[in-house]
C-alpha cells in the first residue's frame, strides 16, 4: 500500500514539474507556440460590400413615452373630426398648417440626425443606413 502511494506520488510529482516547464516554455517563447499571432501582416484590403441583413427581432413593449404620443395623436384626430364636422373649411386649413408646420420640425430634426451620422461607422451605422 505504501509502495503504491509513494509510486503515485513521485507520478504527481513528474507529471507537475513537466506541466511547470512546459508552462514556462510558452511564457519564455511565446512566438514558437503563436507563431501566427506574431507573424507581419500585410496592409488591410477594402471592405467588401455589405451583406444582407439579418431577420427582424420582435417588437418590443410600448414605452410610457410612445403611449402619451399615441394618446396625444388621438385626442388631436378626434378634436380634428369634430373641427371637420362642426366648423368650415377656413378653421380645417388653419389647423392642416399647422400640421404640416409639426412634420416640417420633424423631417428637418430627421434630416439633422442623418447628417450627424453621415461619417458614422460605429454602433449606430446601421440604424444611419436604414433610416437615412
Amino acid at each position: 500500500m505504501t509502495r503504491r502511494l509513494t509510486l503515485l506520488l513521485v507520478v504527481n510529482l513528474v507529471l507537475s514539474l513537466a506541466a511547470l516547464g512546459w508552462l514556462t516554455w510558452i511564457t519564455v517563447e511565446p512566438r514558437y507556440w503563436f507563431e501566427d499571432a506574431y507573424a507581419e501582416k500585410g496592409p488591410r484590403g477594402d471592405i467588401g460590400p455589405r451583406g444582407p441583413g439579418g431577420l427582424p427581432g420582435p417588437q418590443g413593449p410600448v414605452g410610457p413615452d410612445a403611449e402619451e404620443a399615441v394618446g396625444a395623436l388621438d385626442d388631436r384626430v378626434t378634436e380634428l373630426e369634430g373641427l371637420i364636422a362642426s366648423t368650415g373649411v377656413s378653421d380645417v386649413e388653419s389647423r392642416l398648417s399647422e400640421v404640416e408646420s409639426s412634420v416640417s420640425d420633424v423631417e428637418s430634426t430627421v434630416s439633422d440626425v442623418c447628417t450627424a451620422f453621415s461619417g458614422y461607422e460605429g454602433a449606430f451605422g446601421d440604424i444611419y443606413l436604414s433610416a437615412c
